[in-house]
């Protein structure tokens, strides 16, 4: 009986914090999601508003970055991938996220122009103490030859 007992709380452990994950990892593809649609639309206010208020603060020309961000990408984007892994850090406190932080990358985006390039962000999907960081951080785009542009991102 007790066997039986301690089986049933760990399969409901696991079906707890698997449904954490899944959910998390759900929000992070919604956000690559929205972010490939901006770049295909090239809409400059959904981006900027997708990043942190101390982002936006710090950077008065983000309009201008993230124009510069759509305009490096080579032709019509003509397919892309997201994968299903990302990087993500969670620290919690009484089950509530106090700080979320996530590294996704966006891979094989082709253009019309035969050119490949890929996306990576940072962001915080949670910061107890500082909720104006709460939001994107930092955009790179990637070409294959080497060369990058990049939006936002906290000075060094």
């Amino acid at each position: 009986m007790r066997k039986i007992i301690l089986s049933i709380i760990l399969v409901i452990s696991m079906i707890t914090v698997t449904g954490c994950v899944e959910t998390d990892s759900a929000k992070v593809r919604a956000m690559s999601e929205e972010i490939m649609q901006c770049f295909i639309n090239k809409d400059v206010e959904t981006l900027k508003n997708m990043f942190s208020p101390a982002i936006l603060t710090m950077h008065d020309d983000i309009d201008e970055q993230i124009q510069n961000a759509f305009d490096f990408i080579d032709g019509e984007i003509i397919s892309y991938r997201i994968p299903t892994a990302h990087n993500m850090h969670k620290q919690t406190d009484g089950g509530k996220a106090t700080l979320h932080t996530i590294q996704p990358r966006i891979s094989n985006i082709e253009t019309v122009e035969g050119k490949i390039y890929r996306i990576y962000y940072a962001g915080q999907l949670a910061n107890a103490k500082n909720e104006d960081r709460v939001g994107l951080t930092g955009l790179r785009v990637d070409f294959d030859d080497g060369t990058s542009c990049n939006i936002g991102g906290y000075p060094d």
